[in-house]
């Protein structure tokens, strides 16, 4: 079924760090916030031009893709269920797949065209969407209800995520993007979320496991067709008498499981713990080819995302020299693995303030070129597209300037007002 698609106007609005001169655009609606999917998901089209995204244009959060030629925005959903890491992004086929009155559906942008593929079962729902060159796999569990509790004059659901509370039962579905018939690929009482299918090779979906059995999300292996000893395989271990927080894993180009991973130590019989560190971590899916880089001092970024593993990376926050976490910048890393270290850059300040759903989940193209987040600016969250200037390509990287040297201890605001940087010192209680 092919329909017209609703177009608004969008203005884009040239800007420039005046810290780093890294050139960058706002994409900005008349009304209402934009929020760009989650990394896992490809953001632009091959020729940088067409970009999914969520916005509140219409009244209420639907699915839309930016056209940067013709600055417009198409409306794609008329009722789809809102959760920013949900959705994929079919750059061949031109196709963004969402749930929508509980289906996967798909729209083609170029032509208006809607199919939905697999039907939500009743009490049940949906956590991510993954799709590679020919396959997608959805995930979804069992809708636990945890009740509600007052909140002023009316009520809200009982706070934290309740199936990460409990083990639910799960399911992985796939079908081929070709011929929309889907299939389970994998079931188990846990929270599988987080779904990633590799690319080049169509046998293996990455997924997390967040349950209650786990108590820390861990990165797990699946194969996608039927084969006798079909079992997950977990892609990265602790340390004997440690704990590791493994979560928000991609598969990059170069056939690797990326993740990143805080790994804890002196860990007592109810997991309080009193030393960790962090780092970006690798693998292939097999266990194999395990790599680590380590940010400095003990803390990382919410969100971290490269295409290959020896290309440059961004992240949503700058962790300094000396482990000071800056939460008000973007950063590109050049990981280190030979040595287990990383080089990292101030990149643009963005002054976000990270409160969901308006996390910044940056994704930088597979040619460096551009590096597409979602940050707020005067008081609303907005589309962003960033240059990478050859300077940051380069692997001989510019000291920084004496501005923004190790040993400054303040930070601008919106309003121009300097504050303290958020630091890396915690109560011993705390969790990833």
């Amino acid at each position: 079924m092919a329909e017209p698609l609703k177009e608004y106007r969008v203005k884009r609005i040239p800007m420039r760090d005046t810290d780093t001169g890294v050139e960058y655009a706002r994409y900005e609606y008349e009304r209402g916030d934009a929020q760009v999917f989650y990394y896992h998901s490809e953001a632009l089209t091959a020729d940088k031009r067409f970009l999914p995204h969520w916005s509140t244009v219409s009244g209420a959060w639907q699915i839309h893709v930016l056209d940067r030629e013709r600055e417009v925005s198409l409306q794609l959903s008329r009722n789809a269920e809102f959760l920013a890491d949900g959705p994929a992004h079919d750059i061949r086929r031109h196709r963004v797949y969402r749930i929508e009155d509980r289906r996967l559906c798909w729209t083609d942008y170029r032509t208006g065209e809607t199919r939905w593929v697999y039907q939500l079962p009743e009490r049940w729902w949906f956590s991510h969407i993954t799709v590679n060159e020919d396959f997608f796999v959805l995930a979804v569990h069992e809708d636990v209800t945890a009740g509600s509790v007052p909140d002023g004059a009316g009520v809200r659901p009982l706070a934290r995520t309740p199936p990460a509370c409990t083990c639910p039962r799960s399911l992985l579905v796939g079908g081929g993007l070709d011929s929309d018939k889907a299939e389970a690929v994998w079931g188990d009482t846990s929270f599988l979320t987080h779904a990633v299918l590799t690319r080049g090779n169509n046998d293996w979906v990455v997924y997390a496991d967040q349950s209650a059995r786990r108590l820390h999300m861990e990165l797990f292996a699946i194969m996608r067709p039927l084969v006798n000893d079909k079992k997950p395989r977990r892609i990265f271990r602790a340390a004997p008498g440690g704990m590791n927080y493994v979560g928000h894993g991609f598969v990059t180009l170069d056939g690797h499981v990326a993740c990143q991973m805080r790994e804890f130590l002196g860990v007592d019989a109810v997991h309080t713990y009193t030393d960790k560190c962090s780092y970006h971590a690798v693998a292939r899916v097999d266990g194999t080819g395990y790599r680590r880089a380590r940010f400095p001092g003990r803390e990382k970024p919410i969100h971290s995302h490269g295409q290959r593993i020896d290309n440059l990376w961004v992240a949503d926050a700058w962790i300094r020299p000396d482990g000071t976490m800056d939460m008000d910048w973007l950063s590109v890393i050049r990981n280190r693995w030979e040595c287990m270290d990383m080089e990292i850059r101030p990149f643009i300040r963005t002054n976000h303030h990270h409160r969901r759903p308006f996390h910044v989940h940056p994704w930088i193209a597979p040619d460096e070129s551009e590096i597409v987040y979602s940050a707020a600016h005067e008081g609303r969250n907005h589309l962003f597209v960033a240059a990478v200037p050859a300077s940051f390509q380069s692997r001989n990287w510019a000291p920084l300037p004496p501005h923004l040297a190790p040993g400054r201890a303040y930070s601008s605001s919106d309003d121009g007002s300097n504050r303290a940087i958020r630091r890396s010192d915690e109560p011993r209680r705390d969790q990833p």
